[in-house]
């Protein structure tokens, strides 16, 4: 069986589900033969994939400045769209190529349609937890909000065509769930497939960056979070523990700033995006990893990251959250009040020791549970689903 992956960009462009994409092809290379064509690539990619057995094909008239300058250009290359998908038996779509699904099935090639967010429930992509009161305006701000209202009509006719997909893949059940309440019609075939665990490799990586703010946190223990300044992803409530932890000598860092920054009065140090192995060298080094979204986060890796690492996140009860974590964590942040705030801190603080514990059992049950010949396995059992073929896997 040969199938045609298409997403707009591949790792290390993008973010979680570019990486879980990346992932997947990794597992699955072994018994499926697969051609990539995207838009965006970068050269170790391309020779990585190769080394895999995968082709790719570079879609160089798409444009990926925006979900809106993609779907427009996606629609304008339906020609080119047509004759790409000749001689393949299945077409996968991990990311927001939506407009590829139609071209499929008038071709009679079945689409499994990969969610790794919200876009088919919101022009956004974030549904927003009820359970710590923010309204979407507040979260995104005025003009992306603005922004999101605009974008509506097209967003509406381009998910559309996600209804004549053949399969939708979930990440967690929480997303299943979620999404099916509002678009049911997405949920006649489905499969819940957790992402494949990322490869984490620490070693003893130093650059100027990193060096400096090393510099400024050395002889403090610290806890990081890797959202930014992104109130969606929960930087109000990281401001508030920030000078918390700050009280008890302990530094709060935050990743994807504008520019290195010590705030000394909150507690804060600021750092600019840094690459993908010196944030898992920042990562290891910390006491803990907050990650206290607003989002009803899919499945997501940061979180995944921090518990593989053994550093004991700080988290907020959305999501698939409880899915990595197991619904008893004790870390959890039920609500956004100085009180549960202080509370968790103590308790990070005083019961560190059984919390890391949780941590590393939670880690030994995902590696059993979520290994890649397990997840490879679900996968082709899905795809035989599609075909209606019950031969080898190797067959396909």
């Amino acid at each position: 069986m040969r199938v045609l992956l298409i997403s707009e960009v591949m790792w290390p462009y993008g973010g979680g589900g570019e990486l879980a994409t990346y992932l997947w092809l990794r597992i699955l290379s072994p018994v499926l033969k697969i051609t990539v064509a995207t838009a965006k690539i970068d050269k170790r990619s391309i020779d990585e994939l190769k080394g895999l057995g995968i082709d790719t094909v570079q879609m160089s008239s798409i444009d990926t400045s925006s979900r809106t300058k993609l779907w427009i250009s996606l629609e304008r290359a339906k020609g080119y769209i047509k004759n790409l998908l000749q001689g393949y038996d299945l077409v996968w779509i991990p990311r927001l190529c939506y407009p590829v699904i139609t071209i499929s099935r008038q071709l009679a090639k079945p689409v499994i349609v990969h969610l790794h967010d919200y876009v088919s429930v919101d022009p956004s992509g974030a549904v927003v937890s009820p359970r710590y009161g923010y309204s979407m305006l507040r979260l995104l701000g005025l003009r992306n909000y603005v922004r999101r209202m605009l974008v509506s009509p097209l967003w509406r006719k381009v998910i559309a065509y996600l209804d004549q997909a053949t399969m939708t893949v979930f990440v967690s059940n929480r997303q299943k769930d979620i999404i099916c309440s509002k678009r049911p019609t997405l949920c006649r075939s489905y499969s819940v497939l957790p992402n494949p665990l990322p490869r984490i490799t620490t070693g003893a990586l130093t650059t100027e960056t990193l060096d400096r703010v090393l510099g400024i946190i050395s002889n403090h223990e610290y806890i990081l979070f890797g959202g930014g300044l992104s109130k969606l992803k929960g930087f109000d409530i990281v401001k508030k523990l920030a000078r918390i932890f700050a009280k008890h000598g302990i530094l709060t860092v935050v990743s994807k700033a504008r520019r290195l920054y010590f705030d000394k009065e909150a507690g804060i140090v600021y750092v600019p995006r840094l690459s993908y192995s010196e944030y898992i060298k920042l990562l290891g080094s910390a006491k803990a990893f907050l990650y206290p979204s607003i989002y009803e986060e899919p499945l997501p890796y940061a979180v995944i990251e921090a518990l593989l690492v053994g550093v004991p996140p700080v988290v907020t009860y959305v999501g698939g959250i409880p899915e990595i974590l197991g619904r008893r964590y004790p870390m959890y942040v039920t609500d956004t009040s100085w009180n549960t705030l202080n509370a968790i801190a103590n308790k990070l603080i005083k019961n560190y020791d059984d919390i890391s514990e949780h941590i590393k059992n939670r880690a030994e049950i995902l590696r059993n549970t979520w290994r890649d010949n397990k997840l490879r396995d679900s996968f082709i059992t899905m795809i035989k689903r599609i075909i209606g073929r019950d031969g080898d896997s190797n067959h396909l």
